[in-house]
């Protein structure tokens, strides 16, 4: 019977890593529950405007240009920001945030910041921005 149990121990503890997700596991699942990849091909779509590129022909033409940004964009995602979470959080904070973004006003946050963010951008550009060009204008006098 003992022996059982030493053999069953020996087995939980080689196999409990295995069930034990690191520290980067979590921050992979964070990102995946964030949705963060797909927040990165929206963002360059909304730049695609700034760029002058409104027309269904020049997004055309872009679309190996994006193609390959996105790219780029998913490989900063997968890796860049792994490590950046990794070395700012810790396990425990990264698995707060899974659990915040998994709940219905993480989800809410998810979707409506985006829309906060480009309202915060044009608030900025109309309301504040001649005041602030106003400034560097008269502090170069």
């Amino acid at each position: 019977m003992i022996k059982k149990i030493i053999i069953l121990g020996i087995f939980l503890f080689a196999v409990s890593p295995s069930f034990a997700q690191t520290k980067k596991q979590s921050v992979r699942e964070l990102i995946s529950v964030m949705k963060l990849d797909s927040l990165m091909s929206k963002v360059l779509d909304s730049m695609m405007p700034s760029f002058g590129l409104t027309e269904s022909v020049d997004k055309e033409s872009m679309k190996p240009v994006v193609k390959a940004l996105n790219k780029i964009m998913q490989k900063f995602v997968e890796d860049d920001m792994v490590d950046l979470y990794d070395k700012y959080f810790t396990a425990s904070e990264i698995k707060d945030f899974i659990t915040f973004y998994k709940s219905p006003t993480g989800q809410k946050s998810l979707t409506t910041l985006p829309a906060i963010q480009k309202e915060t951008m044009e608030i900025m550009m109309s309301k504040y921005m001649p005041e602030m060009m106003k400034s560097i204008e008269d502090s170069k006098k």
